[in-house]
């Protein structure tokens, strides 16, 4: 049982594996490749909107990462992710990151889009 190796490694480096843990071992690497597809999407949609900067050389992971140009109203764009379901942080040093994990389908990346585009462009 694969699990079982999981487990007993978990606990010779000082601990218990979580189900969850099992769970990101076993099962959702075999679908990295549909979330950095997904995260490939979403970069190339935001790189389309207007005041959106992104950097497509450095969409690796299911991670995308952005600058907004001078002049995006940060606390309307938090406030319209709030209002539209959606959790995200702040930009720290002009940038903002979004993740795409295996519960963020592509209508939510298309939601995402919706809303920056929304507080960016108007």
């Amino acid at each position: 049982m694969a699990s079982q190796g999981v487990h007993s490694f978990g606990q010779c480096v000082g601990g218990g594996i979580s189900t969850p843990g099992i769970l990101a071992i076993t099962e959702m690497t075999q679908r990295l490749d549909v979330d950095h597809d997904n995260a490939r999407r979403l970069a190339q949609q935001l790189a389309e909107v207007p005041g959106i900067e992104v950097d497509m050389e450095d969409v690796h992971i299911n991670m995308v990462w952005f600058a907004l140009l001078d002049g995006v109203d940060m606390p309307r764009l938090m406030q319209a992710f709030e209002a539209a379901g959606i959790r995200a942080n702040g930009a720290y040093g002009g940038k903002m990151r979004l993740g795409k994990h295996w519960q963020i389908d592509r209508e939510a990346i298309d939601r995402k889009v919706a809303v920056i585009r929304n507080v960016v462009v108007g």
